[in-house]
Parts: structure tokens; sequence; C-alpha cells
């Protein structure tokens, strides 16, 4: 029922992109219309395209025209129309729907003050400008997790006036905030607040897939392969990827969840005597993470149960894998198998510092280094069930931003094939304690605060 939407400027002048300033919006229909009962017109740039109301009234049986004020204060980009009570003559209403039609909003070049903002690795960078205010200390940045919800200062100090960008590193990743910004006066009061813009803060952790390989399967029988999956945010798709081994093609299944756990099975008569190889993808939606690979795959042996002396036959002594076979060079007991965590780790040493005591608000970076640990393994930051940094095998260090409070960190050895915690040759878990404790008191958060106000909050590194 609606043909077009055209925006004209003050000069008549159709356009599809418009600054700050007033247009006629014009929503023309293919047949006439009930006139006496005025449609709602509305846009916005998210769902559900209602944020701004356009008034006007129609001018013909088939045309409405309204007019609008853009402001400095409307957030830029993209914004899409609404439309809702349209009826046409013969009394069909237009279901209230979002149409293909939107316009484009760029106010920027009459903005006095107008701020931007950008995911980055460690949170979300904001940009302004303003040409109000000649003398000023600085600017404050606000935040808040709805657009017209309650905005909070996220900056400590004021930023000085030379600066025009702050990260902000205190966010969730994969959520939507809201910013502003105002101008600190030479007299400390604040401008109003300038126009507000949102970011989604970016995912950079990647699934973490732990899994058991699947070594051996019966000769026609379906073979299960499982593994759990955790991320930081949600975990998006568990692939697993398969073919018969001497294949050039690969296949794969959805693996389904249960809890953490996913499972796929792979169905009998695809389990030959040729063999199977295998591995699995994990996703977030934006990082992924494999266990195995197309280029190292899982291996499955396939025996017959029933066949004695089948060599793959696990009772069979001279079977490769036999863990019976004392000079077996694949037995993961063995201690000259190269595969031997405990052998290859025999010679690791971990240096952590046990425990540091830092100003309030410091800013601090945790550091462990390591000697003795292949290629293969990965030193790893953790702290109440969350990785927070994976290193590689002679060091890792992990940014904690200003410490308010005491925290204990644990760095661990960890296979980066599977993401377990190794152990050393007495079974002990491979990893040590760092205690950081916050001075608390009174004075010592006053002194903090006078320190942030000047921008000379200290930066701690605690390394062995």
């Amino acid at each position: 029922m609606i043909r077009d939407v055209i925006i004209t400027d003050k000069d008549g002048n159709r356009v599809f992109t418009v600054g700050s300033e007033e247009v006629k919006v014009k929503v023309v229909f293919s047949r006439p219309m009930d006139t006496s009962r005025n449609p709602v017109l509305c846009f916005g740039s998210r769902e559900p395209y209602a944020d701004y109301e356009i008034k006007g009234n129609y001018i013909s049986s088939t045309v409405w025209e309204g007019t609008y004020t853009l402001k400095a204060q409307i957030e830029n980009g993209k914004q899409k129309f609404r439309i809702s009570n349209a009826y046409s003559a013969d009394g069909y209403e237009l279901v209230d729907t979002i149409y293909l039609f939107g316009f484009n909003i760029d106010t920027t070049s009459a903005q006095a003050m107008n701020i931007s903002a950008a995911e980055v690795n460690n949170g979300i960078k904001l940009e302004w400008a303003q040409d109000d205010y000649d003398t000023l200390m600085g600017y404050n940045v606000y935040r808040s997790e709805e657009k017209n919800g309650v905005y909070s200062k996220i900056n400590s100090s004021v930023i000085p006036e030379n600066e025009n960008s702050f990260v902000d590193e205190t966010i969730e990743q994969q959520k939507l905030y809201w910013y502003t910004f105002t101008v600190v006066l030479s007299d400390m009061t604040e401008s109003g607040p300038a126009g507000k813009t949102s970011c989604i803060a970016k995912d950079t952790i990647a699934p973490v897939i732990n899994h058991t390989p699947v070594k051996q399967g019966n000769l026609n029988s379906n073979l299960s392969i499982s593994c759990t999956v955790t991320d930081n945010v949600s975990v998006g798709s568990v692939t697993l990827y398969y073919r018969i081994t001497g294949s050039d093609n690969w296949k794969y299944l959805s693996m389904l969840k249960q809890g953490d756990k996913y499972s796929a099975t792979i169905f009998g008569s695809e389990v030959t005597p040729a063999g199977l190889q295998y591995y699995i993808v994990a996703s977030d939606g934006v990082n992924s993470a494999n266990s195995g690979s197309a280029n190292n795959p899982y291996s499955v042996v396939i025996i017959d149960p029933n066949n004695p002396d089948n060599p793959n036959n696990p009772d069979n002594p001279n079977n490769p894998d036999n863990p019976n076979n004392p000079d077996n060079p694949n037995n993961p007991d063995n201690p000259n198998n190269p595969d031997n965590p405990i052998t290859n780790l025999a010679n690791a040493k971990l240096y952590v510092r046990s425990s540091a005591t830092v100003d309030y608000r410091s800013k601090v970076t945790v550091t462990a280094t390591a000697t003795g640990i292949p290629e293969g393994y990965a030193l790893e930051i953790y702290r109440n069930g969350m990785i927070l940094a994976i290193g590689d095998n002679t060091t890792v260090s992990y940014n904690a931003g200003q410490m308010t409070e005491s925290e204990n960190f644990t760095v661990h050895v960890i296979n980066l094939s599977t993401y377990e915690v190794q152990k050393d040759s007495s079974g002990a878990e491979l990893s040590k304690n760092c205690e950081v404790k916050v001075k608390t008191g009174f004075f010592d958060k006053l002194i903090a605060f006078f320190k942030g106000l000047f921008g000379l909050l200290p930066s701690v590194e605690i390394k062995p």
C-alpha cells in the first residue's frame, strides 16, 4: 500500500541524508486512503523504530505530509520509518509494520558537541569534539545501559582539556552501552550533555573446548564423540568434522547440547576397517576454537571385537596400543614416550610472586614466567572460575586495571590442545598463587582520590 516515502529539505529538494534542519516527509500510498483517520509516522535507529514521531496530515487522498526538525542530539546513522493507524478508503487497515523505507542522519557538521564510540580489543573507545567553550578545565564521560536510562560518570578524574578520547575498559563483552559527555568549565560546573552514541563491546575471548580424544571404535557400531564447551558470553555452535581415513572429503555434524556438554554420533555404516579422523570447532559467533584440526586431526582405530587375531584388537599382545606391552613406545605410561605429559614437563619451573601490597586504585599488571616448558603448552592466569589471560610457554601477563580490593590470582600450566591443567611427576597441579593486597584505609583512599584527580595513579607490575 505504500509506494514511497519522500524527504525534502527547505528548498524542496529530495534528500536521503539530513542534518540538523527542518524537513518535510511525504508518504505516498498506492490507493486512496481514509483521510479522516490520521496515521502515526515514527522513526528510529533501533527496533521498534518509534523513538521520534512526525506530526502531519493528509494533503490528498493518496499523500500524507508531515514536518520535523532534527536536533543535533539525535544519534547519527541509519534510521527506519514505522507507520500505524493507516486505513484505506474501503476500510482496510495497513498493519503496523516496519517498512524498508529509511534515511540517514548526519548532524556532525552542525553539532557544537558530538561524540562517537567504537569497539577496540580492550574496551570501547570514545572520541569527541566541541567548539562551544573556549575556557574549560576538561571533560566528563557518562555511560548508561539504556538510551534513556540513568547515565553515570565513568572517568575517575576530570579528563584534561587537551585530550579528546577515552577508553572504557570497565565493560562486559557483547553488551550494548550508551555514552555522552559534558564540558567541565573553569569554575568546575558542567555543561549540559552532548548527543548520545552507542556501541556493543567487542568479544575477544574464544570458547574453551575440553575433549578427551576417542582412539578406538567397534566395526559397524555407532561412534559417539563428546566434549564440554564454555564461553565468556555464550556458545553459538559446536561442529564435529570427520572423514574415513584416507579420504579427502570432510563431513560435518552439529553437536547437540546438554548443559555444557556437546555430543554427536557417527553412524555404524561409516565406521569401517579403514578408520576415522575427526576434529571439533566451537564458535561464539565472533571467535572460534579448535580441538584438533584438518591438518592435525584425531585418529580412531576401528577393530572387529569378534576377531582375536586382529592386530587392532586390544587383547592382542602384538597390538602396539596394548598397555600390557612393556616395549610399546606408545604406551602412555612409558617414560620414554615423548607424548607423556609428565615426561614433557619433568623440567618445568614456574616463577610467580606469591604476594604483593599495592596502593588503592593502583593500575596493576600480574606477570608470571616459566622455564622448561615445551611447545604445545602455555601459562594461564585464572581467578574465580574465569580464565583471564593465556600466554605462551615462557610468560603470561594480565592487566587487572585499577584495583580497589584484594584479589588472588592463580597461574597454571595448560595443554593447548585440551586446555587441561597439567600435573608434575607427583600428580600435583603445576600452578602457583599470587595474592595482591590492596591498601583500603581511609587515608589510602583519600590519597588515591587526589592522585586520580591529577592523573598520578601509580602503575605496578607484579612479577617474580
